[in-house]
């Protein structure tokens, strides 16, 4: 199912079930507040996708996202992917070609099929630029809708021209200031990094660039055009901002942050969960995979290696398991 369309489609049409109120982290000027957030009906929210599951709360089905430059310049980006737990999901590997500039991995769920349209969840070129998607909590106005056109090649080819022609965050957001989907991108945001340490967020509200800034989070709450108390109610975003702070960027922090938001770890079958984090070092290229909660099993590869296989798609979990071959 398409992740952008359909999460619009989804949570324009439920209404929620009940309000809850819990305890939760404290976000920078939103000190001791407590917030209520909703519960919907099934859902799965990590970058759009819905599939029937049981009554979860949003909390559990969106994605943790954080960047940060390091000490040494290396520029750094992390994922948790949250969602009801699959065995299906794949890097997807396009070598550069003829009409490109530059190879690329797309993430899909599903099938690798869903790595070459509008499905993409997320990805990484050999410019050292990534970008991965949040679950917003509600549909909301795309700002100066009327004054962006539609993609002359389609929706399915937005994502997939932006990993193969694209190096920096300012091109991507300059792309969202002139185009805008057809459908749909009314209920996600997007977090985008390159290897410059320029950060950017793309969403319904508003974009920014940051390119002074040490670190950039994003859970699924609006970063742009949103309030404090929209993400009041985020217990990762306060860990995760906390953490960069006192540790910054590197491997190791970035473990102990996708470690520390990890979802629901002891999920039942149909249950929302954390279903893999992976760690990028965008300067290097280098990237690191762990599969369902197994910290032991890290898949470590780059992307000059990975792209040198050709075209290929390849199960996350098996990679995590067996290496690249």
């Amino acid at each position: 199912m398409n992740p952008i369309n359909t999460i619009w489609r989804c949570l324009r049409s439920l209404a929620p079930t009940k309000a809850v109120r819990q305890e939760t982290g404290v976000l920078p000027g939103a000190a001791h507040k407590k917030a209520a957030h909703r519960t919907f009906p099934p859902l799965k929210f990590c970058l759009g996708l819905a599939i029937a599951s049981a009554c979860i709360s949003i909390d559990l089905m969106a994605c943790t996202i954080f960047s940060g430059r390091a000490k040494d310049g290396c520029v750094w980006n992390g994922n948790n992917e949250d969602g009801v737990m699959s065995l299906a999901w794949y890097i997807n590997v396009f070598p550069r070609t003829a009409g490109s500039r530059f190879g690329y991995f797309t993430l899909s769920s599903d099938t690798p099929e869903n790595g070459e349209n509008a499905n993409i969840q997320g990805g990484m070129n050999e410019a050292g630029l990534t970008f991965d998607f949040n679950a917003l909590d509600l549909n909301y106005e795309v700002k100066d809708l009327a004054k962006k056109k539609q993609y002359p090649k389609g929706d399915s080819e937005i994502l997939r021209h932006l990993l193969a022609d694209f190096e920096t965050v300012e091109e991507v957001v300059s792309f969202f200031g002139e185009y805008w989907f057809k459908k749909g991108f009314t209920g996600a945001q997007m977090h985008v990094a390159d290897r410059h340490g320029h950060f950017g967020m793309i969403g319904p509200s508003g974009s920014r660039i940051l390119t002074n800034a040490p670190f950039q989070v994003s859970t699924n709450f609006r970063i742009c055009g949103g309030s404090i108390d929209e993400g009041s109610s985020c217990w990762r975003f306060p860990i995760a901002t906390r953490k960069l702070e006192q540790s910054g960027a590197s491997l190791e922090s970035f473990t102990d942050i996708s470690r520390s938001t990890v979802q629901n770890p002891n999920a039942k079958p149909g249950e929302a969960t954390t279903i893999y984090f992976n760690i990028a070092n965008l300067t290097t290229g280098e990237f690191w995979f762990y599969f369902a909660h197994d910290y032991t099993a890290a898949f470590k590869s780059s992307i000059g290696e990975i792209i040198g296989k050709g075209r290929k798609s390849y199960l996350i979990r098996d990679l995590c398991k067996q290496g690249l071959k």
